[in-house]
């Protein structure tokens, strides 16, 4: 019986390993700072991420900085809920100002839970204001916006702008835990330009190189062995591990400005890291943020070992 193995290659768009500002999308200017009544100053920004996993969809960060203005230096404290309340609305507008229409998706999982959050003098902090707990059960066609009383679908290739902007008002109805002082106000945070993911048509999804030396990375591989391997078309190529987890994981390399792979991986009898049987490989493109998922598939019952 003839055993056929096929790479099924599956695009995941704006997906990455780690959260560095090397998968942020965009970055709003900060608002202007607000000052309470007793004189706490305030001020936010809007950062949006590519989306990395599950739920599927982008990650949206609320950046909060306790302004010093040498009037206070004690720390303040922020009500910070996204899942219940609409004390962070969002919207989002086209380059002509008008405001983009919202697309449906069924959701499930349950609401982020509110918390407080304590800012000493003079420090930043990061909140997650998407809900991150909630998701379609399968990848979108683009890059979705899903926020509390919105969600919006940015298509590959879409010929309109879009602008992500939010306003901010913390409830100041409940008691505060470590009684410092509760910031009372309205951050209004600034339009941050999400760019539309465009591909060219005649564009491989792996560039030719790489493509004739991904079928030599075999079972049982070494750092060693791949480097060796994929040296021949990218020289300059730099050790890029994934996650670890026990004793399986991913050995990976920056190949080029533009693409890094990784291959799953398991420790041996001898403790060092080889490429696991039928590897799944991942090929990153951070030009086109985009990433492929490539694995083993066969026709007949018997998996071929390689």
């Amino acid at each position: 019986m003839k055993t056929i193995a096929l790479f099924l290659l599956l695009a995941s768009l704006r997906c990455g390993f780690g959260q560095t500002d090397t998968n942020v999308i965009a970055v709003g200017d900060w608002s202007e700072p607000v000052s309470d009544s007793d004189g706490h100053t305030l001020r936010g920004r809007l950062l949006v991420y590519d989306e990395q996993n599950a739920p599927n969809h982008a990650r949206i960060y609320l950046e909060l900085q306790h302004v010093f203005k040498s009037a206070w230096y004690n720390p303040l404290e922020i009500y910070f809920d996204i899942g219940l309340s609409d004390d962070l609305h969002f919207e989002m507008r086209d380059k002509l100002d008008q405001p983009v229409p919202q697309y449906p998706v069924v959701i499930r999982g349950p609401a982020p839970s509110p918390c407080w959050v304590t800012l000493p003098c003079d420090s930043t902090v990061r909140l997650r204001a998407d809900t991150y707990t909630l998701g379609p059960p399968s990848k979108p066609d683009g890059l979705e916006i899903l926020v509390r009383g919105g969600c919006w679908l940015i298509r590959p290739n879409a010929t309109n702008d879009f602008f992500l902007s939010g306003s901010f008002t913390p409830a100041t109805d409940h008691p505060s835990p470590l009684k410092y002082h509760v910031w009372q106000g309205t951050l209004k945070l600034p339009k941050v330009n999400i760019p539309v993911q465009s591909f060219a048509a005649d564009e491989p999804l792996i560039p030719a190189p790489l493509n004739a030396l991904l079928p030599k990375i075999t079972s049982g591989m070494t750092h060693d062995h791949i480097k060796k391997v994929l040296s021949a078309a990218y020289p300059k190529l730099e050790p890029q591990d994934g996650p670890w987890s026990g004793q399986t994981g991913y050995i990976g390399f920056h190949l080029d400005e533009q693409f890094s792979a990784m291959f799953s991986a398991r420790m041996d009898a001898e403790q060092h890291a080889v490429v696991s049987t039928n590897a799944l490989i991942l090929v990153f493109d951070r030009t086109q943020k985009l990433r492929l998922n490539i694995t083993h598939y066969c026709w007949d019952d018997k998996a071929p070992q390689k």
